[in-house]
């Protein structure tokens, strides 16, 4: 090998040295930059699911409440229907009362 192809080969090389490292400290510059945004999306993402969660919760309250207000709705009619029940009740009792009181005092 010539000193002129030895000289061309050396300066290849370091040209080629130097491309490397300035790509390294790129990339370097680049992902020190990403991290930031790809920690940001990580939290919107977790915001996100969160949410669903929330959603999902939401929804299923929703529905139980629902469910809690159909029960007191029939609660209240069963209500209803034992007072009327109870004033029948009542009446009768206090007719047989006084059919017994006047039959004892027929006697």
């Amino acid at each position: 090998m010539t000193n002129s192809s030895q000289h061309s080969q050396s300066n290849k090389t370091s040209v080629t040295k130097d491309a490397a490292e300035r790509l390294q400290r790129a990339l370097t510059s680049l992902s020190l930059s990403l991290d930031p945004l790809v920690k940001r999306v990580s939290e919107l993402e977790q915001n996100a699911a969160d949410s669903q969660h929330f959603e999902t919760d939401r929804a299923r309250l929703a529905s139980d409440l629902d469910a809690a207000k159909a029960r007191e709705d029939a609660y209240k009619a069963r209500e209803h229907d034992v007072a009327q029940l109870a004033d029948e009740t009542a009446k009768e009792l206090e007719s047989v009362i006084a059919q017994v009181l006047h039959a004892l005092e027929a006697k």
